[in-house]
């Protein structure tokens, strides 16, 4: 273009120098014309006014119109003076290709020099540049000579947008700086609203700087952009800085670029990451340093800090790529409800290559290997686990398949313990082998329906891949479960089907909560032929770090309440009930309990009172078996672990009384009686009994005859097994009233006779057994067997009345005093233990199932009703 204007400058000097010179400046400007292969029409409008019109250089169009006016009094100074030169619809393509002709063919001869200065006041230019739509160019030139422009104002108007230069030029030095308003820029969604530029041209090389304060493309906004570099018409070589902001991260980013008939370009970016809903902590991903490195084929990009490393490359033409992600410090990546849950030493690593369309992923760990395949919206996908975590025998999970559709979501997966599948809808099917898990999605609510056709078997699989131990229970479960997925709250029914000659033989319980509470609507329990049921809700809540059992009934009547504060393992509760009536085959007992029990840990301590307002007993042991065996039968001793648990870490202070005396009823038996005790235990001692137990009266019909209970005490003063005793009885033989007093401890009491009229004991024993007193009866069976004989008889028959027959029974005496030990099993369940010898204990010990076994104990060193959890087949 300057050379353009030199080329019109030396027009005007010429056609001024014609006029005063005609002959010599007219050959001149001839000469030129035709050597420099210009055409145009030449205007004189007046003495210093020239007009020069469509000037073209071989054939191509230059401009329109050209518009010179000079001074012609500067001429005879020696000078080309212009006041103002215009130059309309100035052809900026063919000047571009003229530019092109010019360079790629030098001229071999010298240029012409002007033999005059020349100065230009003012020029102007209109030119027009067409690519990609018309653009305008509108250039302003003041004070300028061939070396020098003082002021140089440059307008342009495009498609793209406008800009607005302004500079100066002194020897060959061309300096612009200025605005730009891009209005429109490819792809679309990059917008510029404004920036500033400085370009600087010499000798055929460009530099420039570009400050943009503002931009963004898609959601990245680019703050206090800046861009340099230089451009020698070959090769562009730059610098770049910029502040990028996301909705995931902001980044400083430093880097370099290069254009050389392609484009190359490396990075290094400090990344701010923004907290994401992932389950890693902000404070592990929140810093990233990064790497980006490629042209308009490849991309290498590197990423990395303390606990993870990302390196990855991609090719542009294919959309090829080969990532790995190397987590570290994954247990330190992860927040910490999520970390819990994780191996604390799991390391994990992930390759994945592949294009959009088709990824392959291997993730490799210490816990597990998996591969994937990622092809049209289907994933498929193999894990091994490769050990335990923790309780959990993964392994046994081996081989698991995935098989994931992802339009519309549907996973189904196999393993060796399960299979199922699930949708987008959260519509899910798991299946056991003995027993299955459905989930169905409903707009406001998840319905879940479980169905285990054995528990036994069900827990057996479950107890493979974690100990829960196996539920010795052959029993279906049902469990119908609501779930509102937003509020977290929930109904559950849950049913164990009737089957009689099974230990529980049913169970059904409604419920309904949220993730803070639970409230047990309804419940009912037979278990052995009991039965027990609450109507009343029982409402538990969680709270931070407590579990609040507001209320939990039993038979609506005893109500337990309290709290259990879980870092401290701190738990006061309360058993209260004003009056609880159970009633069944063994008796009807109506009481009132007022306990609090204490949990610090392991340690229980249990206070209160138990009052028994009204009660009939009429427990009878069952006849259905006999024992042939004619020995002693001898039980096993319980575990010793549950007993150290109890004595360890077990204290005890409560009080037993009745308010009215308490009957005793069965066939052949009738006692009154009333309790006044206190149960008392501190840790790591035994159990003791403290009070009495008053027989206000009582009836034992045997046989033919019977035995009356008059007045008699029961004192305990500590060992449970070894109370006192002060038993008095009566019956009539005959013409006489017979008296027996048992008194002294259990472990040795003694036996006194007494009658009205008065008989010798050996003939009170003659009477009771043979119905006569005669000395003869008594000599003749002498000494030791008739104590035998006597013990086959009398206890033997006592015993009878209780549906319990003895085929051998040992009877000892020494003097007044007589001991024995007698043992029966009743049935396959019950076992009753007497001993009176040194120690006198009576053991009713009942199975109530494979796991469970209770105990009732009454003795001087052991008394109460314990259950123990042990294999007993």
């Amino acid at each position: 273009m300057i050379s353009f204007f030199r080329f019109i400058l030396w027009v005007a000097t010429f056609v001024i120098l014609a006029e005063l010179h005609s002959g010599f400046l007219k050959h001149y400007l001839h000469s030129l014309l035709k050597q420099e292969e210009i055409e145009a029409k030449v205007e004189f409008l007046d003495i210093d006014k020239v007009v020069i019109r469509t000037p073209s250089y071989k054939g191509l169009p230059l401009a329109k119109v050209v518009y010179i006016d000079y001074e012609p009094s500067a001429l005879l100074r020696g000078e080309i003076y212009i006041k103002k030169i215009k130059i309309n619809k100035l052809n900026i393509n063919n000047i571009e290709r003229l530019s092109d002709m010019l360079n790629s063919k030098k001229k071999a001869s010298k240029s012409t020099k002007l033999p005059l200065k020349i100065f230009i006041k003012e020029a102007r230019v209109r030119g027009v540049y067409k690519k990609d739509g018309v653009h305008k160019l509108y250039l302003t030139l003041k004070d300028a000579t061939l070396d020098y422009v003082k002021k140089i104002y440059l307008s342009l108007r495009s498609p793209l947008g406008n800009a607005r230069l302004r500079g100066f030029y002194e020897k060959e030095h061309l300096y612009l700086k200025g605005d730009l308003f891009p209005k429109k820029l490819l792809p679309p969604q990059l917008t510029l609203p404004r920036a500033k530029v400085n370009l600087h041209f010499f000798n055929k090389k460009l530099s420039f700087a570009l400050f943009v304060p503002e931009a963004s493309y898609e959601q990245f906004k680019f703050t206090s952009t800046f861009i340099e570099g230089k451009y020698d018409f070959k090769v562009v070589n730059g610098n770049a800085e910029s502040s990028i902001s996301t909705p995931y991260a902001d980044a400083m980013v430093k880097g370099k670029f290069k254009y050389n008939n392609n484009f190359s370009y490396e990075a290094n970016l400090l990344l701010d990451l923004k907290p994401q809903p992932i389950p890693f902590k902000y404070t592990t991903y929140k810093k990233l340093n990064a790497k980006v490195k490629g042209d308009l084929k490849k991309v290498f990009v590197t990423a990395s800090n303390r606990y993870l490393e990302l390196k990855g490359n991609y090719l542009i033409p294919s959309n090829y790529f080969n990532a790995t992600l190397n987590l570290k410090r994954l247990h330190k990546l992860l927040k910490k409800e999520f970390a819990n849950s994780i191996p604390p030493d799991l390391t994990l690593l992930v390759k994945a290559k592949g294009t959009p369309k088709k990824i392959n992923t291997t993730l490799i760990s210490n816990y597990f290997h998996a591969n994937t395949q990622y092809k049209s919206d289907h994933i498929l996908a193999h894990i091994e686990f490769l050990k335990k975590y923790k309780k959990f025998n993964l392994p046994k999970l081996n081989p698991v398949q995935l098989d994931v559709t992802l339009e519309p979501l549907k996973v189904k997966f196999t393993s060796q313990v399960l299979k199922g599948e699930i949708d987008k809808k959260l519509n899910a099917k798991l299946f056991f082998k003995n027993g299955s898990i459905q989930a169905r999605k409903y707009p406001r609510y998840l319905k879940v329906n479980v169905d285990i056709k054995s528990i036994k078997k069900f827990s057996k699989e479950i107890n493979k891949l974690y100990p829960i131990g196996v539920i010795e229970m052959d029993r279906k479960l049902f469990l119908q479960a609501r779930v509102d997925p937003i509020t977290k709250k929930y109904k559950l029914h849950l049913e164990i089907p009737k089957k009689k000659h099974k230990a529980l033989e049913f169970f059904k319980a409604d419920l309904h909560g949220d993730l803070n509470k639970v409230v047990i609507d309804y419940y009912a329990l037979l278990f052995k032929g009991h039965g027990f049921y609450a109507t009343k809700p029982s409402r538990i809540y969680f709270k931070k770090n407590s579990i609040v059992v507001d209320s939990f009934w039993i038979e609506d009547r005893i109500k337990i309440k309290g709290s259990y504060f879980i870092p401290k393992e701190v738990g006061r509760f309360s058993i209260t009930t004003p009056s609880y009536r159970y009633s069944s085959i063994e008796g009807d007992i109506t009481l009132a309990t007022n306990l609090k029990v204490t949990v610090k840990k392991k340690k229980i301590d249990v206070e209160g009172k138990v009052e028994i307002l009204d009660g009939v007993i009429t427990y009878e042991p069952k006849r259905s078996r006999v024992v042939k065996d004619k020995d002693i039968i001898v039980v096993d001793e319980k575990p010793q672990e549950e007993n150290q648990f109890f004595k360890e870490n077990v204290s005890i202070n409560v009080a037993l009384t009745s308010k009215k005396p308490i009957q005793y009823k069965i066939p052949n038996l009738f006692i009154l009686f009333q309790p006044d005790l206190l149960l008392y235990k501190e840790y790591q001692k035994e159990l003791q009994l403290l009070g009495m137990v008053k027989i206000v009266k009582g009836r034992y019909e045997v046989g033919d005859g019977y035995f009356e209970f008059l007045p008699s005490t029961i004192s305990f003063y500590g060992p449970l097994s070894d109370p006192l005793l002060e038993l008095h009885l009566k019956t009539r033989k005959r013409s006489y009233i017979i008296f027996i007093d048992i008194t002294g401890d259990m472990k040795n009491p003694i036996l006194n006779f007494d009658s009205e009229p008065y008989l010798k004991p050996n003939e009170i024993l003659s009477l009771l057994v043979f119905g006569s007193s005669s000395k003869l009866l008594i000599s003749a069976a002498g000494g030791s067997r008739f104590t035998s004989l006597l013990s086959n008889l009398f206890v033997k028959d006592l015993l009878k009345t209780f549906g319990i027959k003895l085929d051998t029974l040992t009877l000892t005496a020494s003097g007044d005093r007589i001991g024995f030990e007698v043992g029966k099993k009743i049935t396959d369940k019950i076992m009753v233990i007497y001993k009176n010898d040194e120690i006198s204990t009576l053991i009713i010990r009942y199975e109530i199932n494979d796991y469970l076994e209770g105990e009732v104990i009454v003795g001087p060193q052991r008394s109460g009703v314990r259950l123990y959890y042990r294999k007993v087949r």
